[in-house]
């Protein structure tokens, strides 16, 4: 990340007396909770280009992270150590489950989550999951997406027929439930 030397700087004096100093639209503030990198220092006063940045070490670090393999095991061990940190939410009363993780993909790194119902996963969540991946696997410098799937329900538009003999235990379970409705048991 490149930050001009008067942001960082405590005191701020224009190069030429007299003139106006304009703010930059991006704060180091809001650079570094979106994407966390390693800041470089540049200034024309110390002879330090903005050219050196590209052979420094901050760009070889982002790199790095960007083209990092994550293993299943780790990404899997990882997401069993945030929901034990902080577990999903519920959804109508039932907790969302998350399965297991895998890498989709590099530059920028993707982490693949399996489970159910994460379609209904909050984007805080979300957050939380990705600033957890990206501290425990050392991401600065890169942006990285966290997404979701959901398995479909392999029985889901079956109807459970039952055998014959299932049918008649249903049927003297049934005579046998309306025969004692007012009596003992």
């Amino acid at each position: 990340m490149l930050v001009p030397e008067f942001a960082v700087a405590r005191k701020v004096r224009p190069a030429i007396p007299g003139t106006p100093i304009i703010p930059l639209p991006l704060t180091l503030t809001s650079l570094t909770t979106s994407m966390p990198a390693r800041s470089q220092v540049i200034s024309a006063r110390r002879d330090q280009p903005a050219s050196a940045i590209i052979a420094g070490p901050a760009i070889h670090w982002a790199y790095r992270a960007a083209m990092r393999e994550l293993p299943t095991r780790e990404l899997t061990r990882a997401l069993e150590q945030a929901m034990a940190i902080h577990q999903p939410p519920l959804v109508r009363g039932r907790r969302i489950k998350l399965r297991y993780a895998h890498q989709g993909g590099r530059n920028p790194p993707v982490v693949v989550i399996h489970g159910n119902q994460t379609q209904h996963v909050p984007d805080a969540y979300r957050r939380f999951l990705e600033n957890h991946f990206r501290a425990t696997f050392r991401l600065e410098g890169t942006p990285m997406r966290v997404e979701f799937r959901t398995d479909d329900n392999p029985y889901a538009g079956r109807r459970n027929e039952l055998t014959p003999r299932q049918v008649r235990s249903r049927k003297r379970l049934m005579a046998r439930v309306k025969g004692n409705k007012g009596g003992k048991r």
